[in-house]
C-alpha cells in the first residue's frame, strides 16, 4: 500500500497537468513543478499517518499524567482534611479474624484471614 502510495505522489500530478502541456498551454517545467509541489504537500499531511504510533503514546502518556494529576489533587485535598485518630484497644494484644484481601479491581488476594499482634 506504502509503494502504491509513493508511485500516485509522482503520477497524479504528471496525469493532470501532463495533458495542459501536451496542449502548449504551459511550460514544460510546470510538470516538474508540479510533480515536486505534489509531493512535499502529500509528505506534510501524511506526517500524522507515519508517526501515528508515537502521535497515540503520546496522547495516552498525557492523560495518564492527567490522570496523575487528579488523583494527586484528591489525596492532596483529603490529607488537609483532619483525620481521625485511632482508637485505644485496651489489653496487651490485637487480634483479627475472617478478614478477606481485595486489590482495587476487585479481585480477591486472601479469604479468611486471622491475625494476632501482641
Amino acid at each position: 500500500f506504502r509503494e502504491c502510495f509513493g508511485w500516485a505522489a509522482y503520477l497524479l500530478p504528471v496525469a493532470i497537468v501532463a495533458p495542459l502541456w501536451l496542449q502548449d498551454k504551459v511550460p514544460f517545467g510546470t510538470v516538474a513543478q508540479a510533480v515536486m509541489a505534489f509531493h512535499i504537500s502529500l509528505d506534510a499531511l501524511t506526517v500524522v499517518v507515519r508517526k501515528f504510533r508515537s502521535v497515540s503514546a503520546l496522547m495516552a502518556e498525557g492523560s495518564r499524567l492527567e490522570g496523575l494529576v487528579q488523583a494527586l489533587s484528591t489525596s492532596m485535598a483529603a490529607a488537609q482534611r483532619p483525620q481521625p485518630l485511632p482508637e485505644e484497644v485496651p489489653g496487651p494484644e490485637v487480634q483479627a479474624a475472617g478478614v478477606a484481601l481485595h486489590l482495587p479491581n476487585g479481585s480477591q488476594l486472601y479469604e479468611d484471614l486471622s491475625f494476632q499482634i501482641k
